[in-house]
């Protein structure tokens, strides 16, 4: 089973398919005691959607009709859908652009070329990710408890 990051935050916004929950993202001056001292603190409010009009909303069985706007929740995600997430957006289209650049540039010799044709083929892939992929649309993160 996978583990499970948490996050406490504060709904800001309900509606019947999407709930709004207001993250505190802490950086490395988070839990320093001297953080209101110095000025360097790197906290910001995040906004996190979560969709529950598609399952991910209930790992605990909270009655989503109870929820009100102010109400402090748990949210959490499995490691894994962060983890797959990056290779999506990063790991994949850094080889599409290389390899394409790579090759168009042995095949042709031209270099404006080889750039055109990987940047075209990036965004190609994009184009189709946004199109096909099963779990487009689907926010990964999901209500555990109601604090």
């Amino acid at each position: 089973m996978d583990e499970i990051v948490k996050h406490s935050g504060k709904i800001i916004a309900i509606d019947k398919e999407i709930i709004k929950v207001e993250v505190e993202a802490h950086g490395a001056c988070g839990s320093c005691q001297a953080k209101k001292i110095c000025g360097m603190t790197e906290t910001k409010a995040k906004i996190i959607s979560v969709n529950v009009a598609k399952g991910y909303e209930d790992e605990s069985n909270i009655d989503i009709s109870k929820l009100s706007l102010g109400q402090n929740v748990e949210l959490g995600m499995a490691t894994s859908a962060g983890l797959s997430a990056a290779i999506i957006s990063y790991l994949y289209p850094i080889i599409i652009l290389i390899s394409t650049l790579i090759l168009t540039i042995k095949l042709t010799g031209n270099d404006l070329i080889g750039v055109l044709v990987s940047f075209s083929a990036l965004a190609l892939y994009f184009i189709l990710l946004k199109k096909f992929w099963k779990n487009n649309g689907k926010i990964r993160f999901f209500l555990i408890k109601n604090t």
